[in-house]
């Protein structure tokens, strides 16, 4: 009889002790799913909208240039696509905000470089369009003539440590820092996803 008590009490433990951990376990398990989804989220969500933007924005073409066969980018109207689109697909306010059914937890910053180059249309050579902390900031830029190298920075300066790209037609390069909405953890994760796109015309020798 004692020893059948000892292997009540020690079955008891046992069960006791798997009671204790399984929350532990099954928090584990949410987190580490988690944390796979935010990198999903990141790579999948952000990274395709801000590849889908930079090419509105690169597709933005001025119609002089278009008319002379070397079809170049009207900036404003590439800020303004490239913004549409964000807007659209991340599901954000003017102010760059997330609104209902958002995947973003926190107002979105981004980075877009408009570069033509040296050009007889009257356009911008290259111009910078800086949106943070619900602020927008516009630089231009001389670039002379394409191919320009360009980093993947705030400032889109060349880096030797850093990523570059080189636009040898005109092109944008995409920035965008945003927050990924979490969907068990309480922690969000800030993500920075960057993308170029350029004009392709086969006959046109910039």
């Amino acid at each position: 009889m004692k020893g059948h008590l000892l292997i009540n009490e020690d079955g008891a433990a046992i069960v006791i002790i798997f009671l204790i951990l399984l929350p532990l376990l099954l928090i584990t398990n949410v987190y580490y799913n988690e944390i796979e989804r935010l990198s999903t989220g990141s790579n999948v969500t952000l990274k395709n909208n801000v590849a889908l933007a930079a090419k509105a924005a690169a597709q933005s073409v001025d119609s002089i240039s278009q008319a002379n066969g070397k079809p170049m980018i009207n900036p404003a109207k590439a800020h303004e696509n490239f913004k549409r689109v964000l807007m659209k697909n991340l599901r954000l306010d003017s102010n760059m905000d997330p609104i209902s059914g958002s995947p973003i937890s926190d107002r979105v910053d981004y980075y877009l470089l408009v570069c033509n180059g040296e050009n007889p249309f009257g356009l911008a050579e290259g111009i910078i369009y800086k949106y943070e902390n619900g602020s927008i900031q516009t630089f231009t830029l001389r670039t002379g003539s394409l191919p320009k190298d360009f980093g993947v920075n705030n400032n889109f300066s060349v880096s030797s440590d850093g990523k570059n790209v080189t636009l040898d037609a005109p092109g944008v390069i995409a920035i965008v820092k945003a927050a990924i909405r979490p969907v068990a953890m309480s922690d969000q994760t800030e993500t920075t996803r960057w993308a170029s796109a350029k004009i392709i015309a086969p006959y046109a020798v910039y």
